[in-house]
């Protein structure tokens, strides 16, 4: 395996690179370019969900390495929607990062519903990008693209 010059985090796995792939589930049209600018930039595929339900869609079809989840949502809370996932054989392992409005009982309650991690808007990009690289970089190794990190 060796690492694509053109995309830090995708793995070249034979001819074609393996880009990471995050579903990002964000309501707000700002920090869901912002999300998208970092990711692509690190050689990640994004999938964008607007909403609970798009994202519960988009995860009948889709097997993401990363979700990065709003805590607030339209249609529900995004600690709802991640103990829906952690109930789902399939994705149960998937890291799960939600993004809390920072006060310590939204993260207490992230966490207790098995998310990976928490971050607090307003995003610092350096910490998200620290954090994204960590939780891809902790995927498997078997045919994982996340093995090299090294954007941020």
């Amino acid at each position: 395996m060796k690492r694509s010059s053109s995309t830090p985090f995708a793995v070249s796995l034979g001819a074609t690179p393996v880009r990471p792939k995050v579903l990002v589930v964000e309501d707000n049209d700002f920090i869901m370019k912002i999300y998208k600018a970092i990711l692509q930039k690190a050689g990640c595929r994004l999938i964008e969900a607007r909403t609970t339900t798009e994202a519960q869609i988009v995860l009948k079809h889709e097997r993401p390495d990363l979700i990065i989840m709003d805590q607030k949502l339209p249609d529900g809370s995004g600690i709802d929607a991640t103990r829906l996932i952690r109930d789902h054989a399939d994705l149960k392992n998937t890291p799960v990062i939600v993004v809390t409005d920072g006060s310590a009982a939204s993260d207490e309650q992230a966490r207790a519903v098995g998310c990976s991690a928490c971050i607090s808007k307003p995003i610092r990009v350096s910490a998200f990008g620290q954090l994204v690289r960590h939780h891809l970089d902790a995927r498997p190794k078997s045919g994982s693209p996340a093995d090299v990190c090294q954007v941020w």
